[in-house]
């Protein structure tokens, strides 16, 4: 797994890179700013990479929300109707196709913090008759 941004080709950083406007310098992708930034986030490329794909992944999400919503009010409006039956069925059948995007569960970090154990003494356990 690559952790610095010095490990990665200047060719594939500038292949996302040139996406992001943050990054450009008229038009083109300014490696000295996305230097900046990751030394002003103290992230490595890959946090930030998976970052901007998590970002993405939730756009995509919410795109596909939106137009199966579209789909299925359509369906719900002209179900009944005669004239519209070939089209609802060719909704339905879309729909059923579609692979929907699911957003990975967030890995979430357990801090614990035992409190130091007072002294139980030199006898651990004593039997007596």
């Amino acid at each position: 797994m690559r952790t610095d941004i010095q490990e990665l080709p200047i060719q594939e950083v500038e292949i996302w890179g040139t996406r992001l406007k943050a990054f450009q310098e008229q038009g083109r992708f300014d490696k000295a700013r996305y230097f900046q930034y990751l030394e002003s986030t103290r992230s490595t490329a890959d946090e930030f990479e998976s970052k901007i794909r998590k970002e993405q992944l939730i756009a995509a999400a919410a795109r596909q929300e939106d137009m199966l919503a579209k789909e299925q009010e359509f369906i719900a409006r002209f179900a009944a109707r005669a004239s519209h039956a070939a089209q609802v069925q060719s909704r339905v059948k879309k729909i059923e196709k579609i692979e929907r995007i699911e957003i990975p569960a967030e890995e979430k970090a357990m801090e614990f913090d035992f409190p130091e154990a007072i002294r139980s003494g030199n006898d651990v356990l004593r039997i007596e008759k």
